[in-house]
């Protein structure tokens, strides 16, 4: 495909009736995607059938015959599409206005060291991942169901580390894109709607993914010099948030897979440069 052309990526499992919603409304865009992937991740026959691909002038499912996890279906996606762009969905996601991708690449153009545009997720409750007014600026990392990724950065960065399994990619993609020269750039004014399917979501399972993923992102990616400290850190803030939110098992859990823990971090570890770490630190830790 020819530069400034654009990929939408969508991961699915088991969610029929919300792919078909975020494909309906993919078709209202002004900016008609260059090219639509859905990577059925394992999907029971019966719960997600083939989709049409009417609508969309290049179309491709991608069948996984077992679940093999969303960043494995992520990483299939973006090695298979061809734009020169990455609109990332979920599933149940979709773009609000209707000339919200052309808008989106518009910006992403005028900002040659963006690797990735961090879109405005809002959810089915009200809330938005930045709040309203906010300016455009550097941010420590963005959302899967809504962001425009710049394909030779997150190619160049290695794409996701299937070793966290579940959750935690986009921090640390976003850490190693800032380790390339790249930054991730808010983008307040473009919503994307999350409808929050309730298929596939618990939140007892989240909450210890994500505490699983903040320790091993620093296993792979903190400067040796560094690790002692950030790893005791960012088990101790989980911790913390553990006893205001309600005692899961979540960190007798991670003690006792700590081990396999951290044999697979050695053996995926590849640490960013102090300067890169410190400077994705200061982003993460701005006002």
């Amino acid at each position: 495909m020819s530069r400034g052309t654009v990929s939408v990526v969508i991961a699915t499992y088991n969610r029929q009736s919300d792919l078909a919603v975020c494909l309906e409304h993919l078709k209202e865009q002004t900016r008609i995607p260059d090219e639509v992937i859905v990577i059925d991740d394992g999907s029971d026959p019966e719960a997600c059938p083939r989709i049409p691909p009417e609508g969309f002038p290049c179309f491709q499912r991608i069948r996984f015959h077992r679940n093999r996890g969303n960043l494995v279906a992520r990483n299939v996606g973006i090695a298979t599409a061809s734009g020169e762009y990455i609109l990332s969905l979920d599933d149940d996601s979709w773009l609000v206005d209707s000339d919200g991708l052309a808008r989106a690449l518009d910006r992403i153009r005028t900002l040659p060291d963006a690797g990735c545009l961090a879109l405005n997720s809002q959810s089915c409750g009200g809330g938005s991942h930045f709040p309203a007014g906010a300016p455009s600026q550097a941010v420590p990392t963005y959302v899967n169901c809504a962001a425009l990724l710049r394909r030779e950065a997150v190619i160049a960065a290695g794409m996701y580390a299937e070793e966290l399994h579940f959750m935690g990619e986009e921090e640390d993609l976003s850490i190693r894109l800032y380790d390339l020269g790249y930054r991730v750039i808010s983008c307040p004014d473009i919503l994307v709607y999350h409808a929050e399917s309730p298929r596939n979501r618990s939140s007892s399972r989240t909450r210890l993914q994500s505490e699983r993923s903040s320790l091993m992102r620093e296993l792979l990616r903190c400067p040796g010099a560094m690790l002692p400290y950030r790893f005791f850190r960012t088990w101790t803030a989980h911790a913390m948030y553990n006893v205001k939110k309600g005692f899961y098992f979540h960190d007798l859990r991670i003690l006792f897979g700590l081990g396999h823990m951290l044999a697979t971090a050695r053996r995926g570890r590849k640490p960013v440069s102090v300067e890169a770490y410190r400077r994705w630190r200061g982003v993460s830790e701005a006002p």
